[in-house]
């Protein structure tokens, strides 16, 4: 069966090429275009000169659908070099079955974009880390011990967003790390995330303050006074869990779950507290607000429990739900809370 398809609804100029993609099909005969005097004439064969979008034909087999990439952005440097910004195309193993992305997959970019500014201010250690001099010199590293995520709108699958980051540091071991998310065809903000780290000694395993001459280092690239997420809504405290908090599922770490740091990755931690959220839910709301406090780190091998229950909305409104979660590690008749999320849905 041969199908007629316009030149228009292709999206070819007059005088323009017919995209590479549907080349074989006219070639087979299986469609042809009108609104040209021959069927060779507007076929380019080395290839499409035609950078924009918009080739759709209908075919014996269904729809052929040729579209151009969007071209991505590498990371850079604002002009004043107090921000970082990169560009991230959302993949199809990053959605789900309504092609939207996932919170997951957001703090996955986030913390991609975070550690690639850390390489451009710093470069890379011999092991392939990113870390300010003075901080390998003695020892120490920089651990988040908390994440909130806003989402306004999830991007869909192909769409390209920006991710921008800053810091500033708020005491003599801590620094805030911010995020602002945009659809990059649009410059619309369509989420934000703001996140606290502290300095660690690696060898006592306790905090530590910031090097002076990191806080030297620090000064051009710091943003003072600009927050993602409002002051107010920001490092609120967290409940405790209740006490007739509902099981969730056993898990037991694998080595999968290790990132380069060699411990269980933060995101796993959130995936795993999101399981315990009512299939309901999931269904019927959407994630719009994450909090996570991380208490402990797990490593391979380690078993974890989960819990939740259903907690009131600060603000009272209407139509969104409130969970809190927890992680706890087990050691025998031991056990040691990792993380405590609160999640929003609307």
């Amino acid at each position: 069966m041969q199908s007629w398809v316009d030149r228009a609804t292709v999206g070819i100029p007059r005088g323009g090429v017919l995209p590479r993609s549907l080349c074989p099909l006219l070639s087979r005969g299986e469609i042809r275009l009108s609104g040209v005097s021959s069927v060779g004439r507007g076929v380019d064969r080395s290839g499409p000169r035609v950078s924009k979008t918009q080739a759709v034909a209908e075919t014996s087999g269904g729809i052929a659908c040729a579209r151009s990439i969007p071209h991505l952005e590498g990371g850079s440097f604002r002009k004043d070099g107090h921000a970082f910004v990169e560009q991230f195309r959302i993949r199809g193993y990053e959605v789900g079955p309504d092609r939207q992305t996932t919170l997951p997959t957001i703090a996955n970019l986030l913390q991609e974009n975070a550690s690639n500014h850390a390489i451009c201010m710093w470069g890379k250690t011999e092991e392939g880390f990113a870390a300010e001099p003075s901080m390998v010199e003695k020892g120490l590293i920089l651990v988040m011990t908390r994440l909130q995520i806003q989402v306004d709108k999830y991007p869909t699958w192909g769409d390209v967003i920006e991710v921008e980051t800053w810091f500033s540091t708020e005491s003599r071991a801590s620094a805030k790390r911010d995020w602002a998310i945009r659809d990059a065809q649009t410059g619309e903000t369509i989420g934000r995330a703001t996140s606290t780290w502290v300095m660690v000694d690696i060898v006592k395993r306790k905090m530590a303050r910031i090097p002076e001459e990191m806080k030297e280092n620090f000064k051009q690239f710091v943003s003072p006074e600009r927050h993602s997420v409002a002051v107010s809504e920001a490092r609120q405290k967290l409940p405790n869990m209740s006490e007739d908090s509902t099981p969730g599922p056993d898990r037991f770490a694998r080595g999968s779950n290790v990132d380069m740091n060699g411990h269980i990755n933060n995101v796993v931690y959130l995936i795993w507290a999101l399981d315990t959220v009512p299939d309901e839910i999931h269904d019927s709301k959407t994630l719009t607000e994450m909090e996570m406090d991380f208490k402990a780190e797990c490593v391979a091998g380690d078993r974890v429990e989960s819990s939740w229950c259903e907690i009131e909305s600060e603000n009272g409104s209407t139509g969104t739900n409130v969970f809190l979660h927890s992680l706890r590690k087990v050691t025998g008749e031991k056990s040691r809370e990792l993380i405590r999320v609160r999640t929003k849905w609307s």
